[in-house]
């Protein structure tokens, strides 16, 4: 979900706050939806297949583009196997609510983009993998998930690198596992929780859970205090 502040058209006219949505589709079904609301009024709208066979599955609003990043996962509904062989980036206009960009910002064998953080003006983090349950259930490879930096307003991708081996797999909440930090972009596998050097696609672990624990949902950082589900349980950790 995203929430889009008001935005003035080159008329003069102002186009309200929506709340945006990226969905899977329902049993059986491919290709998900992107919606949006108008919580004031009740006015809605929703498109589907903006790519064919793909679902929305993260969003990132870029105040200083005033564009929707949408990142697109090959997963269909419960019950489908994957027939997208990539996934892809889609760059929304919120006031002409249509596509301006379609593609890959030149990133090879895109798999699902799982997770969007702000990584300074104009830049981006995204997390690429495919999710466990896909992994499990619909047939996508097993890969080994990256981080790429990508410059949207040039649309490129500065750099990538593939997350080490003993970072461990990725908890099934996966479209949370990329997000702001007190200080830089940080993410998190199920056991570890690790920095993202700013600028960079170089990666360093924070903290590591012990066997048999394991990070389950990100929260939210109060200063440099980081919240996170862990089963039943809320937790924290303090960086030093």
């Amino acid at each position: 979900m995203a929430i889009v502040p008001p935005l003035k058209k080159s008329d003069g006219t102002v186009v309200p706050e929506k709340m945006w949505i990226a969905s899977l589709p329902d049993y059986g079904l491919w290709g998900g939806t992107l919606a949006w609301l108008d919580p004031k009024t009740g006015a809605h709208a929703s498109h589907r297949h903006l790519v064919p066979d793909c679902s929305p599955f993260s969003l990132l609003w870029l105040p200083e583009l005033r564009l929707l990043l949408v990142g697109l996962s090959t997963e269909g509904g419960t019950g489908t196997q994957i027939k997208a062989k990539h996934g892809a980036f889609v760059l929304w206009d919120p006031v002409e609510d249509r596509a301006v960009y379609t593609g890959d910002f030149g990133l090879a064998d895109l798999p699902s983009i799982q997770a969007l953080a702000p990584a300074g003006p104009g830049r981006v983090y995204a997390q690429l993998s495919h999710s466990r349950f896909a992994a499990k259930t619909m047939g996508a490879e097993h890969i080994r998930p990256r981080i790429a930096l990508i410059d949207v307003a040039a649309r490129r991708a500065l750099a990538e690198s593939t997350l080490p081996e003993d970072y461990g797999i990725m908890p099934d909440q996966a479209q949370h596992c990329v997000f702001t930090g007190p200080d830089t972009a940080y993410g998190l596998t199920e056991h570890v929780l690790y920095r993202i050097k700013p600028g960079t696609c170089e990666t360093e672990i924070v903290h590591r859970l012990a066997e048999g624990d394991g990070f389950e949902a990100p929260g939210p950082w109060i200063g440099r205090t980081f919240y996170f589900g862990s089963a039943w349980r809320l937790r924290s950790l303090t960086l030093p």
